[in-house]
This record gives C-alpha cells, sequence and structure tokens, in this order.
C-alpha cells in the first residue's frame, strides 16, 4: 500500500510485493516474499515494470536495501527460503544474506554475508548490540535501575523501570523508549528527548519523518496507520490498512 503522508489517504495497493524497500526514483523496489520470492520494481500505479529472478527469502525475513549503480543491493536476516518448489540451484537457503539486483534486467548475484563489524545500519531486528545512528555508533544498555543510551560522549540515562522498552525507527536515527502510559521519542545519536507521546496499547513499528511520528495501531481485528504530531501530541490522522496480524512480544528490559 502506498499511502499520501500529509493527508493520510491511501494512493494504491498492490499483491504484487509484501516487502517495501527503498524508492528508485518514481518507481518502488520491493520483496515478493509469500510465493514466488523475488525482488519486483512498481511504478507509480503500484504495476509491476521489473521482476528479479528468484531469491531465497522468506515473509518473516527482516530487509535493508541501497542502490549501487544500476544495482538494488539487498540484505536480510531471519527466516528461510518461502517459495512453494525448490529453490533453483544457484539460489541457496540461508536464515541470512545478500544479493544485488540489476535493475533492468532482474538478474541476481549472491553476495558474502556482510562482515559483522559490530555496528549495523539501521538496526534489522533487534537492539542487542551497537547500529550506526547517522554516522555515529551508539548502543542500549540496561543496568538495575535504568536503560542507558551509550555514545561517544558519553552514557544518557533515557529512562527507569521495571518494564521499559525500547525500539528503533527504521533508519536507525531515532528511539521511542515506552515508560509507562508515556512514549519517549529520542535522538538516537545523542539521547536527547525530542518530545514526549501519549503511548497507545497495541503500537508497533515506529517511524519518524519531520515532525510526525507514524505507526502501527492494532485494535480488535484491524490494523490501522497513524499520525501523531510530535509538538502536540495530537492524532492527525488515521487510516485502517488491514487485518491484525499477530505479532512478537514488545521489546522489553532484560
Amino acid at each position: 500500500m502506498a499511502v499520501d503522508l500529509s493527508a493520510g489517504r491511501e494512493l494504491w495497493r498492490s499483491e504484487h510485493a509484501q516487502r517495501p524497500l527503498l524508492v528508485a526514483g518514481e518507481r518502488l523496489a520491493a520483496a515478493r516474499v509469500r510465493s514466488d520470492p523475488r525482488v519486483v520494481l512498481l511504478d507509480p500505479r503500484g504495476e509491476p515494470v521489473m521482476a528479479s529472478k528468484p531469491v531465497a527469502m522468506a515473509e518473516a525475513a527482516r530487509f535493508r536495501a541501497r542502490l549501487e549503480d544500476r544495482r538494488l543491493v539487498v540484505e536480510w536476516e531471519g527466516g528461510g527460503y518461502a517459495g512453494g518448489a525448490p529453490p533453483p540451484p544457484e539460489i541457496r537457503e540461508r536464515p541470512a544474506g545478500a544479493v544485488a539486483v540489476d535493475l533492468e534486467s532482474g538478474a541476481v548475484e549472491l553476495l558474502p554475508p556482510t562482515k559483522d563489524d559490530g555496528a549495523r545500519h539501521p538496526p534489522i531486528d533487534d537492539i542487542d548490540g551497537p547500529w550506526l545512528a547517522g554516522d555515529t555508533e551508539v548502543e542500549l544498555a540496561w543496568d538495575e535501575q535504568a536503560l542507558w543510551l551509550r555514545t561517544p560522549e558519553g552514557s544518557v540515562e533515557l529512562a527507569r523501570g521495571e518494564t521499559v522498552a525500547a525500539e528503533p525507527t527504521p533508519d536507525g536515527r531515532h528511539l521511542l523508549v515506552r515508560d509507562g502510559d508515556r512514549w519517549l521519542c529520542v535522538s538516537a545519536r545523542t539521547g536527547e528527548r525530542e518530545a514526549t507521546l501519549s503511548y497507545e496499547p497495541g503500537a508497533r513499528e515506529p517511524a519518524v519523518i519531520g515532525r510526525r511520528l507514524y505507526y502501527l495501531l492494532d485494535r480488535g481485528g484491524t490494523r490501522a496507520l497513524r499520525a501523531r504530531d510530535l509538538d502536540t501530541d495530537t492524532v492527525a490522522w488515521e487510516l485502517v490498512v488491514g487485518e491484525r496480524r499477530p505479532s512478537g512480544p514488545p521489546r522489553l528490559r532484560q
């Protein structure tokens, strides 16, 4: 689904892919993961204009992507091959992997796994290790009383309590820290608090764009996309996007 974020208006829906990866000009690169997994390019109407050769990735995987000249480099972690038939000989089942996709021909080149140098950008699935917030390496740490953000300039206390939870935004530049019935939006680079917002049970997958927080909200049997103003803590709009899907447990203090 594509959404006009200024007004909360649905632009189009597509069944040709399920996981958006990256905007390349006026086209959206996305992963088809539910059957016959491939990388596809969708035009401004949501119609496919290119489909890659098969790629061994799963619906449960976490993705990141970047452009390198005319190729799209896609990396993922988690899950296995999701196709209905065995993968072709050149595609091996891997819980984690990387490929380069030619955006003109759809040819796929398997790449070696990214070297784990201790910092990832952005964090893919968890926040148990360091990641890059922009060009700054940061890391979360818990002690018996508080949640801390470690930066090159020192440690910053974010919140205290037994049920404090933290979730990074997809770009790794912000943290949403759940502190009771509040959401603290902080800079992942400095630990500086940018906003204090009302936390809503069922809220997940937050993203900060400009001065708004966007997140999915599960209520009853529906799932909605909601936009909340960082300055006033008011809801700008809400758009029902589909049925509620099972989700994992919150990222609680260990």
